[in-house]
């Protein structure tokens, strides 16, 4: 499975993407940015709806799985400490 993670620049949100990448490496995942399958987004809601926009014209052959790394997280399901 192609896999990419997206992510803001906030210093929660870089630790969560390096460690979720790390561990997407250990299982044999192919991380692919361009032309992924996944994207797991790390972030909040604005760090979801940017990687849409990124990926405007593969919408209908991603899926996007939200990460927040916030207080409050309306599209995003997940936790950074969930990442495991």
């Amino acid at each position: 499975m192609r896999v990419t993670v997206f992510h803001n620049s906030i210093p929660a949100s870089i630790t969560a993407a390096q460690k979720l990448t790390k561990l997407l490496k250990s299982g044999h995942f192919e991380l692919d940015e361009r032309h992924p399958e996944v994207v797991v987004t790390i972030g909040g809601d604005g760090t979801l709806l940017s990687a849409f926009h990124r990926y405007a014209d593969q919408l209908n052959s991603i899926r996007f799985i939200g990460v927040h790394t916030g207080h409050l997280g309306f599209y995003t399901d997940w936790r950074d400490f969930e990442i495991e």
